[in-house]
């Protein structure tokens, strides 16, 4: 999973395939009257479930030390300098191109080892498992590329 939170397409792919935050959002949306409500933008609402999930996200990144990020980070930069040559192969395999996202900088906050990180961030494919989601392709494949 700490392979896909190098750029933002896959975080919010993390966040809404796997549900990172719903339940505290959902609670927090049963706070809210209805004029707290009518008074906020679709964006704010929405910036509030990525907060929740953000916080749920920490807790995964937590788990890894230093040298384990630093891996992560090794993968992402290899995977960039594949780039072209995993295209060409998922293209032959799926019929489908690979969407190349933009990194992220990434800052962990505490590492399993209790550092902070920053990390230039990148790439790794990502699909969704349909056993594990409700979502399905046209196709309905056993898993759908998502970038």
């Amino acid at each position: 999973m700490c392979l896909n939170m190098g750029n933002d397409a896959n975080i919010y792919a993390l966040i809404e395939g796997m549900g990172f935050g719903s339940d505290k959002y959902q609670s927090w949306l049963q706070t809210l009257d209805e004029g707290e409500f009518a008074r906020m933008t679709q964006k704010e609402i929405y910036d509030q479930r990525i907060e929740f999930a953000r916080k749920e996200l920490d807790i995964i990144q937590s788990q890894l030390t230093a040298e384990g990020w630093q891996a992560i980070q090794n993968i992402w930069k290899t995977t960039g300098s594949l780039f072209t040559d995993l295209n060409s192969a998922s293209y032959k395999m799926y019929r489908k191109s690979l969407t190349e996202e933009t990194p992220t900088q990434l800052t962990i906050t505490s590492t399993k080892d209790g550092q902070t990180l920053t990390l230039e961030g990148g790439y790794y494919p990502l699909r969704y498992d349909t056993r594990l989601t409700s979502f399905k392709s046209n196709e309905d494949s056993e898993e759908v590329e998502l970038n």
